[in-house]
């Protein structure tokens, strides 16, 4: 199977495409706006091309002649798309549009598109994929609106909405943070109180789960490990791992971020036989 991946040189396509070339050819196409050219491996089986999802010409030209696009090209700060909404707007919206649009020209039967559990509000429960959403931030709204022109484009689709995705090579976020200043014996930075609860789910989960979305029907599917964890309880769960008593220092709570944010997954443990196998323990012990 020949397979496209937009974004795939970012922190999860580079680890999907580990995966996929044991059995497929895949094209990367990325920008690298949120990776590094050097950095990004060799790897039998794939072409590399450096182009934008917004260049609408190259992008169609690019994707002739694959079966599958797999879609993980995005802005995803949420604290910069409070700042700059447009960019992420166009990016994430606009520029999946124009993925769609070469999907139909090629005739490529198969879509999956990364969205995100920003899509969902503040509930204080799991939520499923039937849940009420309600973006808080720009970015959040960026991706449903991605979302719902997906379902609209009349080509096969999967919508994987990924909750807090995190391992070996990711460049951003809690457990990031976390990590290295534990390492450089730095204090430890919660944002609001510790008591928001994230579902972390582990990259070779992800990974999983985008590669069970290739075979499945059209529909929407959460991937994420079902449990919640507070940054709190997170805190306290690198010093046990490390060994090491950090400062916990509190900043004031950032605007646009979820409170309360856990999967139910049982409709992906259904239709795509998605059952993750990495605990956050076990997770965190091999970064």
């Amino acid at each position: 199977m020949r397979i496209f991946v937009t974004g795939g040189a970012g922190f999860i396509g580079t680890h999907l495409c580990k995966k996929l070339t044991s059995l497929h050819t895949v094209t990367v196409y990325d920008n690298f706006s949120n990776s590094n050219k050097e950095s990004f491996p060799a790897m039998e089986n794939v072409t590399l091309i450096v182009g934008d999802i917004l260049d609408n010409s190259k992008l169609f030209d690019s994707m002739k002649n694959h079966d599958v696009v797999i879609h993980l090209a995005a802005k995803t700060d949420v604290i910069d798309s409070v700042d700059n909404p447009d960019d992420t707007f166009q990016t994430n919206v606009q520029g999946t549009q124009n993925v769609l649009d070469s999907c139909k020209s090629n005739a490529i039967s198969k879509i999956i598109v990364t969205s995100s559990a920003a899509v969902y509000p503040n509930s204080g429960n799991s939520v499923n994929e039937e849940s009420t959403t309600k973006p808080l931030s720009p970015y959040g709204q960026s991706k449903l609106d991605m979302e719902k022109i997906t379902m609209q484009s009349k080509i096969d689709y999967t919508i994987l909405r990924l909750f807090n995705v995190y391992g070996d090579g990711h460049t951003s976020g809690v457990i990031t943070n976390f990590r290295k200043n534990i390492s450089e014996n730095k204090p430890l930075t919660i944002f609001g109180d510790g008591k928001a609860v994230r579902d972390f789910i582990h990259i070779d989960d992800v990974v999983d789960g985008i590669i069970l979305s290739m075979t499945s029907t059209s529909g929407i599917c959460n991937i994420a490990s079902g449990n919640g964890t507070s940054i709190g309880d997170l805190a306290k769960l690198f010093m046990q791992l490390s060994g090491k008593n950090s400062e916990i220092i509190h900043k004031s709570a950032r605007d646009g971020e979820i409170i309360y944010s856990v999967a139910n997954i049982t409709k992906s443990q259904k239709e795509l036989g998605f059952y993750p196998k990495m605990s956050l323990d076990g997770g965190l012990s091999t970064l």
